[in-house]
Protein backbone atom coordinates (compact mmCIF):
# COMPACT_ATOMS: atom_id res chain seq x y z
CA UNK A 1 0.00 0.00 0.00
CA UNK A 2 2.04 2.80 -0.98
CA UNK A 3 1.36 6.57 0.75
CA UNK A 4 0.14 8.00 -2.31
CA UNK A 5 -2.55 5.91 -3.04
CA UNK A 6 -3.74 5.62 1.35
CA UNK A 7 -2.87 9.11 2.17
CA UNK A 8 -6.37 10.84 0.06
CA UNK A 9 -8.81 7.58 1.00
CA UNK A 10 -8.06 8.13 5.05
CA UNK A 11 -8.40 11.60 4.21
CA UNK A 12 -11.71 11.46 2.95
CA UNK A 13 -12.28 9.02 5.64
CA UNK A 14 -11.51 11.07 8.09
CA UNK A 15 -13.25 13.89 6.78
CA UNK A 16 -16.60 11.77 6.36
CA UNK A 17 -16.34 10.76 10.16
CA UNK A 18 -15.84 14.29 10.90
CA UNK A 19 -18.84 15.30 9.08
CA UNK A 20 -20.82 12.23 10.17
CA UNK A 21 -20.32 13.60 14.05
CA UNK A 22 -21.01 17.15 13.29
CA UNK A 23 -24.19 16.24 12.15
CA UNK A 24 -25.12 13.99 14.98
CA UNK A 25 -23.93 16.85 16.99
CA UNK A 26 -26.62 18.83 15.47
CA UNK A 27 -29.34 16.17 15.92
CA UNK A 28 -28.56 16.23 19.25
CA UNK A 29 -29.25 19.82 19.57
CA UNK A 30 -32.09 20.24 18.08
CA UNK A 31 -33.61 16.96 19.74
CA UNK A 32 -32.99 19.54 23.07
CA UNK A 33 -33.42 22.95 21.95
CA UNK A 34 -37.03 22.72 21.63
CA UNK A 35 -38.11 20.72 24.96
CA UNK A 36 -35.66 22.59 27.05
CA UNK A 37 -37.30 26.19 26.23
CA UNK A 38 -40.36 25.17 28.54
CA UNK A 39 -39.54 22.80 31.05
CA UNK A 40 -41.30 25.54 33.71
CA UNK A 41 -44.29 26.26 31.36
CA UNK A 42 -47.69 24.92 31.41
CA UNK A 43 -48.11 21.56 29.48
CA UNK A 44 -50.82 22.45 27.20
CA UNK A 45 -53.42 19.68 27.44
CA UNK A 46 -51.10 16.66 28.10
CA UNK A 47 -52.27 14.26 30.71
CA UNK A 48 -48.78 14.73 32.98
CA UNK A 49 -50.77 15.61 36.37
CA UNK A 50 -51.90 12.24 37.66
CA UNK A 51 -47.92 11.26 37.47
CA UNK A 52 -46.23 13.78 39.00
CA UNK A 53 -49.01 13.49 41.58
CA UNK A 54 -48.23 10.19 41.89
CA UNK A 55 -44.87 10.12 42.01
CA UNK A 56 -44.64 13.02 44.46
CA UNK A 57 -47.44 11.10 47.06
CA UNK A 58 -45.38 8.04 45.86
CA UNK A 59 -42.14 9.29 47.39
CA UNK A 60 -44.13 11.03 50.59
CA UNK A 61 -44.93 6.80 51.72
CA UNK A 62 -48.53 6.39 50.31
CA UNK A 63 -48.90 2.96 48.40
CA UNK A 64 -49.34 2.67 44.94
CA UNK A 65 -52.76 1.28 44.08
CA UNK A 66 -54.15 1.37 47.19
CA UNK A 67 -53.53 4.72 48.32
CA UNK A 68 -52.57 6.26 45.02
CA UNK A 69 -54.81 5.25 41.98
CA UNK A 70 -53.08 5.16 39.10
CA UNK A 71 -53.82 3.38 35.63
CA UNK A 72 -49.96 2.63 34.38
CA UNK A 73 -47.74 -0.20 35.53
CA UNK A 74 -44.81 1.17 38.31
CA UNK A 75 -41.08 1.62 36.54
CA UNK A 76 -42.08 5.20 35.70
CA UNK A 77 -43.55 6.44 38.53
CA UNK A 78 -40.08 4.25 40.44
CA UNK A 79 -37.84 6.38 38.22
CA UNK A 80 -39.24 9.65 39.22
CA UNK A 81 -39.49 8.48 42.76
CA UNK A 82 -35.44 8.31 42.37
CA UNK A 83 -35.23 11.54 40.79
CA UNK A 84 -36.99 13.18 43.64
CA UNK A 85 -34.44 11.46 46.15
CA UNK A 86 -31.77 12.78 43.88
CA UNK A 87 -32.82 16.26 42.60
CA UNK A 88 -35.66 17.40 44.68
CA UNK A 89 -39.63 17.42 43.98
CA UNK A 90 -40.13 20.31 41.38
CA UNK A 91 -41.70 19.90 38.04
CA UNK A 92 -38.50 20.91 36.01
CA UNK A 93 -36.30 18.13 37.68
CA UNK A 94 -38.90 15.54 37.02
CA UNK A 95 -39.72 16.84 33.50
CA UNK A 96 -35.79 17.03 32.50
CA UNK A 97 -35.15 13.25 33.63
CA UNK A 98 -38.02 12.16 31.34
CA UNK A 99 -36.42 14.50 28.46
CA UNK A 100 -32.99 12.68 28.89
CA UNK A 101 -34.86 9.26 28.71
CA UNK A 102 -36.52 10.09 25.88
CA UNK A 103 -32.97 11.21 24.55
CA UNK A 104 -31.77 7.61 24.97
CA UNK A 105 -34.85 6.28 22.46
CA UNK A 106 -33.84 9.03 20.07
CA UNK A 107 -30.26 7.79 20.26
CA UNK A 108 -31.44 4.53 19.60
CA UNK A 109 -33.34 4.90 16.59
CA UNK A 110 -30.16 6.07 15.51
CA UNK A 111 -28.43 3.23 16.50
CA UNK A 112 -30.55 0.26 15.49
CA UNK A 113 -31.03 2.33 11.71
CA UNK A 114 -27.05 2.04 11.87
CA UNK A 115 -27.27 -1.82 12.13
CA UNK A 116 -29.78 -1.94 9.62
CA UNK A 117 -28.56 0.59 6.57
CA UNK A 118 -25.07 0.90 7.82
CA UNK A 119 -23.08 4.71 7.99
CA UNK A 120 -25.27 7.10 7.47
CA UNK A 121 -28.73 5.58 8.76
CA UNK A 122 -28.33 7.19 12.08
CA UNK A 123 -28.40 10.71 10.68
CA UNK A 124 -31.10 9.51 8.08
CA UNK A 125 -33.47 8.15 10.59
CA UNK A 126 -32.62 10.91 13.59
CA UNK A 127 -33.71 13.74 10.91
CA UNK A 128 -37.01 12.12 9.85
CA UNK A 129 -37.80 11.40 13.52
CA UNK A 130 -37.11 15.61 14.32
CA UNK A 131 -38.90 16.27 10.88
CA UNK A 132 -42.72 16.41 11.84
CA UNK A 133 -41.76 18.28 15.36
CA UNK A 134 -44.12 16.18 17.69
CA UNK A 135 -41.26 14.84 19.28
CA UNK A 136 -39.57 17.16 20.10
CA UNK A 137 -42.54 19.40 21.66
CA UNK A 138 -43.31 16.11 24.00
CA UNK A 139 -39.90 14.82 25.14
CA UNK A 140 -39.55 17.39 27.56
CA UNK A 141 -43.01 16.14 29.38
CA UNK A 142 -44.19 13.69 32.36
CA UNK A 143 -45.86 10.79 30.21
CA UNK A 144 -45.29 7.14 29.82
CA UNK A 145 -45.65 6.49 25.62
CA UNK A 146 -42.14 7.96 24.59
CA UNK A 147 -40.00 6.42 27.88
CA UNK A 148 -42.11 2.72 27.17
CA UNK A 149 -40.89 3.82 23.06
CA UNK A 150 -37.11 4.30 24.40
CA UNK A 151 -37.54 0.80 26.16
CA UNK A 152 -39.10 -0.69 23.07
CA UNK A 153 -36.06 0.41 20.68
CA UNK A 154 -33.52 -0.50 23.11
CA UNK A 155 -34.93 -4.02 23.55
CA UNK A 156 -34.72 -3.86 19.15
CA UNK A 157 -31.65 -2.24 19.29
CA UNK A 158 -29.88 -5.00 21.41
CA UNK A 159 -32.37 -7.69 19.39
CA UNK A 160 -30.77 -7.30 16.01
CA UNK A 161 -27.17 -7.19 18.03
CA UNK A 162 -27.82 -10.44 19.27
CA UNK A 163 -29.04 -12.03 16.52
CA UNK A 164 -25.71 -10.66 14.56
CA UNK A 165 -23.66 -11.42 16.89
CA UNK A 166 -25.83 -14.79 18.28
CA UNK A 167 -25.08 -13.01 21.49
CA UNK A 168 -27.21 -14.56 24.67
CA UNK A 169 -26.35 -11.70 26.72
CA UNK A 170 -28.13 -9.07 24.43
CA UNK A 171 -30.28 -11.53 23.84
CA UNK A 172 -30.85 -10.94 27.61
CA UNK A 173 -30.96 -7.23 27.94
CA UNK A 174 -33.69 -7.26 24.75
CA UNK A 175 -35.77 -9.14 26.81
CA UNK A 176 -35.28 -7.04 29.79
CA UNK A 177 -35.79 -3.66 27.94
CA UNK A 178 -38.61 -5.77 26.24
CA UNK A 179 -40.45 -6.66 29.86
CA UNK A 180 -39.00 -2.60 31.02
CA UNK A 181 -41.06 -1.12 28.66
CA UNK A 182 -44.49 -3.29 29.23
CA UNK A 183 -44.02 -1.88 33.12
CA UNK A 184 -44.02 1.52 31.75
CA UNK A 185 -46.77 1.38 28.93
CA UNK A 186 -49.08 -2.01 28.72
CA UNK A 187 -49.85 -1.01 25.12
CA UNK A 188 -46.84 -0.78 23.37
CA UNK A 189 -47.08 -5.02 23.72
CA UNK A 190 -47.72 -4.64 20.18
CA UNK A 191 -43.71 -4.00 20.18
CA UNK A 192 -43.12 -7.63 20.36
CA UNK A 193 -44.11 -9.08 17.05
CA UNK A 194 -41.09 -7.05 15.56
CA UNK A 195 -38.64 -8.37 18.55
CA UNK A 196 -39.91 -11.89 17.64
CA UNK A 197 -39.15 -11.26 14.38
CA UNK A 198 -35.65 -9.72 14.49
CA UNK A 199 -35.33 -13.10 16.83
CA UNK A 200 -36.83 -15.93 14.93
CA UNK A 201 -37.75 -15.22 11.54
CA UNK A 202 -33.91 -15.21 10.45
CA UNK A 203 -33.61 -18.34 12.19
CA UNK A 204 -36.25 -19.95 10.53
CA UNK A 205 -35.51 -19.89 7.11
CA UNK A 206 -33.63 -22.77 7.20
CA UNK A 207 -35.53 -26.15 8.68
CA UNK A 208 -32.32 -27.96 9.78
CA UNK A 209 -32.37 -29.12 13.23
CA UNK A 210 -29.78 -26.80 14.62
CA UNK A 211 -31.67 -23.86 13.36
CA UNK A 212 -34.82 -24.77 14.73
CA UNK A 213 -33.07 -25.85 18.08
CA UNK A 214 -31.41 -22.30 18.03
CA UNK A 215 -35.09 -20.68 17.81
CA UNK A 216 -36.56 -22.29 20.50
CA UNK A 217 -33.38 -21.87 22.79
CA UNK A 218 -33.50 -18.10 21.87
CA UNK A 219 -37.38 -18.21 22.15
CA UNK A 220 -37.33 -19.48 25.52
CA UNK A 221 -34.61 -17.49 26.93
CA UNK A 222 -36.12 -14.09 25.86
CA UNK A 223 -39.71 -15.90 27.50
CA UNK A 224 -37.98 -16.23 30.77
CA UNK A 225 -36.49 -13.10 30.96
CA UNK A 226 -39.78 -11.30 30.48
CA UNK A 227 -41.74 -13.20 32.47
CA UNK A 228 -39.14 -13.04 35.60
CA UNK A 229 -38.71 -9.35 35.64
CA UNK A 230 -42.90 -9.24 35.19
CA UNK A 231 -43.28 -10.89 37.94
CA UNK A 232 -40.74 -9.84 40.29
CA UNK A 233 -42.07 -6.13 39.23
CA UNK A 234 -45.75 -6.83 39.86
CA UNK A 235 -45.24 -9.10 43.44
CA UNK A 236 -43.57 -5.39 44.70
CA UNK A 237 -47.31 -3.47 44.55
CA UNK A 238 -50.56 -4.68 45.76
CA UNK A 239 -51.84 -7.19 43.84
CA UNK A 240 -55.40 -6.49 44.11
CA UNK A 241 -55.47 -2.63 43.60
CA UNK A 242 -53.07 -3.18 40.24
CA UNK A 243 -55.54 -5.50 38.87
CA UNK A 244 -58.25 -2.93 39.29
CA UNK A 245 -56.67 0.61 38.36
CA UNK A 246 -54.10 -0.98 35.47
CA UNK A 247 -55.76 -4.45 34.30
CA UNK A 248 -59.25 -2.97 34.52
CA UNK A 249 -58.72 0.38 33.12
Amino acid sequence: MTPGRSGPKAHGARTARTIHAALLGCLAMAFFAIPLSHLDHYAWDYDEGPQLQAASLAYGGARLYTDIPLNKPPLLTWYLQMVIRTLGDSVWALRYAVLLANFVGFVAVGALARLWFGRWGDVGAMTLVLLPGELTVRSGVVMNDLPAMTLGLLALWAGTLSRLRNAYGWLAFSAAACASMLLVHPMLIVLVLPLASVQLVSAGRSLNRPAFRSMVIRAFLFGVVVLLILMIVILQVDLEGFRHWVLDY
